[in-house]
């Protein structure tokens, strides 16, 4: 029998599966759950938050863009997030205001409990905190306006006073369904917090009850994400949904007309499989040649940024060959 392999469709579907799913009693018993757990012990300020963005989990599905990251790109991330040091996250960081990113290869990682699991789906949508009291603050609501939302994060990013809680994004964390499953659905919402703009990851370890957050697995796969897929070394391209998958997104209120962003490793024509003396050499796989992060200056002179890229010199070998991506060492996230 032949093995199904994932293609960009799949992108597709899960985010519209999932969507469908959150909307059904048993989905939004599972969101519920997942927020009870998340919540409990936490201060009210941040329970209000908190219930805001697990209550508007389906509407964040349904607004975001449907990004497919390949196999390939998938071993990369999880080769070059070894040596990723975490960074405040910027708008600038962002390729689209509101993302549901679907891996086709999932991450191997532990929960907040050191119990294993895989982030197989990440989203994103922008939050706007109100200006007011603390309650105000804290109880950020995604933004409708889709197409002024990165104009006016940068504005108020640039603009914000000391005294005033920053804007950011919500951040879900998904998961398929573990073998065997009876639920419904292609993937299972694991987590969503807020993560402002400009905040560190220092600090971030554990929560308001000295309890751990788990973010030290999940925070570099994403920014490594962010990062890599606004780089030279992957390339983008818009793919359209089948008329199949189309006429069914519209049979159950789904967008039938949106397209889905594929990112994939960039395949460079590379001299280097030939040997100096001509003759072709006998690869059996393509791997990367150097592959380093390094800090990159941003901004005017006197207010200047430094931010992470990633130098990939080269792919060696024939590009119809897989890429192999070898681990540098053993890693253990820090906690």
């Amino acid at each position: 029998m032949a093995v199904h392999r994932l293609t960009w469709h799949d992108a597709y579907d899960a985010q519209m599966g999932t969507w469908s799913f959150t909307r059904t009693d048993p989905g939004a018993a599972w969101v519920i759950r997942q927020f009870e757990t998340s919540s409990e012990g936490l201060r009210p300020n941040t329970v209000r938050m908190l219930a805001d963005l697990y209550r508007t989990e389906a509407s964040r599905l349904f607004s975001a863009d449907p990004i497919f990251v390949s196999s390939e790109m998938c071993q990369l991330i999880e080769h070059a997030r070894e040596d990723f040091r975490p960074e405040p996250l910027y708008v600038s960081d962002l390729i689209t205001p509101t993302g549901f990113v679907y891996y086709e290869k999932p991450f191997d990682v532990p929960d907040r409990w050191d119990v294993p699991t895989q982030i197989k789906a990440i989203s994103w949508a922008p939050v706007l905190t109100k200006r007011g009291t603390e309650d105000e603050q804290l109880a950020g609501l995604p933004v409708v306006e889709r197409s002024e939302v990165l104009r006016i994060l940068s504005e108020r990013e640039q603009n914000r006073p000391d005294d005033i809680a920053g804007d950011g994004v919500a951040i879900s964390l998904y998961r398929e369904p573990h073998e065997g499953s009876s639920w419904p659905t292609p993937l299972l919402l694991l987590h969503v917090t807020p993560w402002w703009f400009g905040m560190t990851f220092d600090g971030n370890e554990t929560d308001e009850n000295g309890k751990p957050t788990g973010a030290g697995w999940w925070w570099k796969i994403i920014q490594v994400t962010l990062r890599l897929m606004q780089q030279r070394i992957a390339v983008q391209h818009h793919e359209r949904p089948p008329r199949a998958q189309r006429r069914n997104a519209g049979r159950i209120g789904w967008r039938p007309d949106q397209d889905v962003l594929v990112v994939r490793l960039r395949r460079e024509y590379d001299r280097s499989h030939h040997e100096e003396t001509g003759e072709s050499a006998n690869y059996s796989h393509r791997f990367i040649v150097g592959g380093h992060w390094r800090n990159q200056p941003y901004g005017p002179a006197g207010n200047r940024t430094y931010r992470q890229i990633y130098i990939s010199d080269f792919i060696k070998g024939p590009e119809h060959l897989p890429l192999v991506i070898k681990p540098k060492r053993a890693y253990t996230w820090d906690r």
